[in-house]
Order: structure tokens, then C-alpha cells, then sequence
């Protein structure tokens, strides 16, 4: 087995046939293909898969050279950014002892794949979709490792409009190879394609991480961000304010989100110091300013349903839930189940409760703790719920209701079981 890099004690003769792992990857550096005055650079060959898709710069100054790397990545970032063709920068790295940097081989597109690929890769430069997902499969076919095919796949599927398939296949891409960063962009491309808009945000970060000089994908995330309700967050973007038309795009939304946090947190205060009826009046305003925004959205939603204004309340909550914060999503799923079972679409409602009771049962059984409200607030990442057994009632009532002819489903069932062995304060039979 190949002896692990040690940069503090290896001699540069030593290197070739290294161990180096990076992200939970090993590679096997080769042969010497350059040498400069700050860098020894050789090839990387994964051990999984037998490619070469990255070169390692081992850093001949280890005390001042990641500063030096670090500029040299800004420098890059800067030009293309001014519209300079430039290689990509490297990924800084820190460990084997030291600072080395782990580069792509080459430019997107120009001869990073190995033979089999080559057809697949002619093919999607020459904007011939299927004979490019044709080549893929077949390449597949024989050997399912190779990252760099299932990322063409990916690419020939999202110019086909199949975006779930380029997601699968951009997803294995990055199973196997999590440090390529085009095959990041594959993923990326797929989740906005599809609206899996928290998703884009978490894997759009991680790229920022460790490529921070890389803003190609910008104006992509400033789409998601904006979709997300998330205004001021697009327009802080690197390079955001140099464009014409995406700050004009953006310039009056940030507008009208400032506005209407000014009436949220107006309406927070009202309802925190028990005047919801000034809270409503405020929430109403601040939905009018900005409806995008996931928590002026929701918390109107809530103020609907104060009022008993149900189909309201589901109307207003339905388009939010994506934008809210996934940990979210079952407390407002059920929101809007409890609101449609108070509108008396029992079998709607029993759907939407079996969903609820689905995703929390995944992490184990049902317990008090995990259980959604009777929500009264939305902050963030977490509910302000009645302290009240109305959730339980509203279960209870749904079961009763579809009692006879069509039973109620027993993950409702469960659920009401679960209210009931929480605290008496929540139980179907506490006023």
C-alpha cells in the first residue's frame, strides 16, 4: 500500500506514489509534470477510479505559501471576473503535514476525460444531446465509476429539460468524486432546475467554501436567493452590484423587503405584548410590501387563521412552504392540515397528516417533542404554538369525522396517540 504524503519530511524525489487524501478521497500523486519557483505540481490519479482529473501543487514555502496561494487565487478570481480567460484556481488545502493545492486538470470541457469518454465529450460540445447521453451509457454499461461520464450524463440531461435525471446522474458524479467542482455545478444546475431551492443554497455554500474566488455560478444563486424571498442576501453577491440588470431586478425588491421587516417586526412586538389586533393590521401591510418573504408569509398565514379565515390562511401558506426553512416544512404541512380539516376536506386533510406523520416517523416513532402545533408564530427556524390541546382536537375531530365508511388512516391514529401522551395541557380533552 502507497505510504501517505508527509510533506514536513518528504523529499520532492519522494513524492510520486504518495498517498493524499482529500474529502475522504485517496489519490496517488504521479509523475512530475511541472516545477516553479512555488510549486511542485504532479498529476493525481484516484485510486477508486483510475482518472487523472486533478493536479496537486505541493507548496515549496509552507510558512508564507498558502498567502501566496490565497492571492493567487484572487488574482485569477479577479480577472475572469473582468472577463480575462484564466485557469481555474486551485483549492487550498490544508493537511499531509502542510499546504498543498488540489487544481483541475484542465479547463472545463478541453480533454479531461480518458478515451472513453472522448465521443461523449465531442458530442456535448457539438450540442448533440443524445448521441452524448448514448456515449455515457454505454461508458456506464461497462464501468459505473467513472465520474466524469456520469457528469456529461448530467450535463446532456439538463440540456434535454430531464432535470431529475441530470440530478441522479450529477449526484453519482460527486458520490464517487466530491472534489471536482464542475460536477458541483451539474448538481447545482439540476436542484434550481427542479426548485430544491434550500438544497441549491446548502451545495452553493460549500462550493463558496472551498472555492471562495469562483463567482460563475453567481447569478445563478441570485435567482435562487430572490426566489427564496431572499432580496438583500442577492444583491450582496460578489458582482452583483456591477450588473445592470440584476440590480434592477433586485433594487426594488430589497425596497419593498426592508418595508415590510419594519412591519413584521412591528407586528412581533404587537403579538408578543398580546395586541394581536394591531399584530394583524401590521402583518397585512407587511405581506402587501413583500409577499416572497417566508416568514411575512407565514405569519399572515397565521393571522388568517386566527381569524378563522381557513382557506385564507391555506391560500397564503401553501407557496411558502418551499421557501421556508426545511426543518419547517412539517410544521407547516400540518398548519395547512389543521386549517383544511377546520374547513371540513377531511380526506385533503387525513393526506396531508399522513405526510406530516411519514417524514417524522423516518427518524423512529412518534414522539410528544417532534409533534407539530397550533402554531401562533413563525421565527425562523421554530414555532410559537398555543400551549392548548386544539392540535389534538383537530386530529381527534378528523378521525371521528372519518369514522364508518372510510376509516381514518392509522398514522393519524398514532398521532393522536402521541398528543396524548404528552403534557395534559395538550391533549385532546384539555380546553
Amino acid at each position: 500500500m502507497a505510504a501517505p504524503l508527509d510533506i514536513v519530511n518528504d523529499d520532492p524525489d519522494e513524492y510520486p506514489g504518495r498517498l493524499v487524501v482529500v474529502d475522504g478521497v485517496e489519490y496517488v500523486i504521479g509523475e512530475l509534470v511541472g516545477e516553479g519557483g512555488e510549486r511542485f505540481v504532479h498529476a493525481l490519479t484516484s485510486r477508486r477510479t483510475g482518472l487523472q482529473l486533478h493536479l496537486i501543487n505541493i507548496l515549496k514555502d509552507q510558512v508564507h505559501g498558502a498567502e501566496a496561494a490565497a492571492r493567487t487565487a484572487r488574482s485569477l478570481g479577479e480577472l475572469r471576473d473582468r472577463g480575462v480567460p484564466v485557469v481555474n484556481e486551485a483549492r487550498i488545502v490544508r493537511g499531509h503535514g502542510g499546504v498543498f493545492e488540489v487544481q483541475e486538470a484542465m479547463a472545463p470541457g478541453r480533454g479531461r476525460a480518458d478515451d472513453e469518454a472522448q465521443e461523449a465529450e465531442q458530442a456535448l460540445r457539438a450540442g448533440d444531446l443524445d448521441r452524448c447521453a448514448a456515449a455515457c451509457e454505454r461508458v456506464i454499461r461497462r464501468r459505473d465509476d467513472h465520474s466524469y461520464v456520469w457528469h456529461l450524463l448530467a450535463q446532456a440531461r439538463l440540456g434535454q429539460n430531464r432535470a431529475s435525471e441530470a440530478l441522479d446522474a450529477a449526484q453519482r458524479a460527486i458520490d464517487i468524486e466530491p472534489n471536482s467542482r464542475i460536477f458541483r455545478w451539474s448538481m447545482l444546475q439540476a436542484l434550481a432546475a427542479l426548485g430544491v431551492l434550500h438544497a441549491f443554497m446548502d451545495l452553493f455554500e460549500d462550493l463558496r467554501r472551498k472555492w471562495p474566488t469562483d463567482n460563475r455560478l453567481n447569478p445563478l444563486a441570485f435567482d435562487v436567493l430572490l426566489a427564496l424571498g431572499r432580496p438583500a442576501d442577492a444583491m450582496a453577491l460578489p458582482l452583483m452590484q456591477r450588473d445592470t440588470a440584476l440590480r434592477a431586478r433586485a433594487e426594488p425588491a430589497v425596497r419593498n423587503w426592508r418595508r415590510a421587516q419594519e412591519h413584521l417586526a412591528r407586528a412581533g412586538k404587537a403579538f408578543f405584548t398580546g395586541t394581536p389586533d394591531a399584530a394583524t393590521a401590521d402583518l397585512r401591510e407587511a405581506y402587501a410590501s413583500y409577499p416572497d418573504d417566508p416568514q411575512v408569509a407565514g405569519n399572515w398565514a397565521l393571522a388568517r387563521l386566527r381569524e378563522g379565515d381557513w382557506a385564507g390562511c391555506i391560500e397564503t401558506l401553501m407557496p411558502a412552504v418551499a421557501r421556508m426553512p426545511p426543518m419547517m416544512w412539517d410544521q407547516c404541512l400540518a398548519t395547512i392540515a389543521f386549517a383544511t380539516a377546520e374547513g371540513r376536506d377531511d380526506q385533503r386533510a387525513a393526506g396531508l397528516l399522513v405526510s406530516v406523520v411519514e417524514q417524522l416517523e423516518q427518524h423512529g416513532p412518534l414522539v410528544f417533542a417532534d409533534l407539530p402545533l397550533w402554531a401562533e408564530w413563525f421565527a425562523g427556524d421554530r414555532v410559537v404554538g398555543e400551549r392548548s390541546g386544539r392540535a389534538a382536537r383537530a386530529v381527534a375531530g378528523l378521525i371521528d369525522r372519518l369514522a364508518g365508511p372510510t376509516e381514518a388512516p392509522a398514522e393519524l391514529h398514532r398521532l393522536l396517540a402521541a398528543y396524548r401522551a404528552g403534557p395534559p395541557e395538550f391533549r385532546d380533552d384539555h380546553s
